[in-house]
């Protein structure tokens, strides 16, 4: 009896999670993220982030004067290993533009990251689940050839979103949860 349990928490305790998440309708899940805009570049777009009891609401307006012309928010800096994953879960709304889930593998800027674009919604709630395997490498904002390999999956340091059209109108996107499985 006592090898037996002894047997049953070694595996319980190597289980692993395949599983990264963020539920926005915690605090702190939704509080670490922070807006990132090009105004880093000298651009004049804006995002604001706001956390209700149960989503991240990321608001503002893109804009192209003085070589703008992205807005984003993203996680803190750390160690994201989705190698595991097969499917990309998110329930979000937006309204005025379109956005995409951003990888990123690396700090700098120029370097290749890789986007997975999201359908509009209208302003109504949607919860979709994409393959991992429709993730696509960007450089300089222009997508290049190829899915994301496991071995980048591996190691990433940063997720976010981004706005992924060039729409100068107002913004709202609201996300209630993301997840890698």
């Amino acid at each position: 009896m006592r090898l037996a349990l002894i047997a049953l928490l070694s595996f319980l305790t190597s289980f692993e999670s395949n599983t990264v998440s963020f539920d926005f309708g915690t605090m702190q899940d939704g509080t670490s993220w922070r807006a990132i805009n090009d105004g880093v570049m000298g651009g004049l777009s804006r995002g604001l982030l706001s956390v209700t009891d149960s989503s991240l609401v990321f608001s503002g307006q893109l804009s192209f004067a003085n070589n703008g012309g992205f807005t984003s928010f993203r996680a803190p800096f750390g160690t994201y290993d989705l190698s595991k994953a097969s499917q990309v879960r998110i329930r979000y709304r937006s309204e005025g533009t379109t956005f995409a889930l951003m990888l990123e593998p690396t700090d700098v800027f120029y370097f290749p990251h890789y986007r997975l674009p999201l359908p509009g919604t209208d302003g109504a709630w949607r919860e979709v689940s994409l393959p991992v395997s429709d993730i696509r490498q960007y450089r300089l904002n222009s997508e290049r050839p190829g899915e994301i390999e496991s071995e980048e999956l591996r190691k990433l340091i940063r997720i976010g979103f981004i706005s992924s059209d060039k729409n100068t109108d107002p913004f709202t996107f609201e996300i209630d949860f993301l997840t890698f499985q």
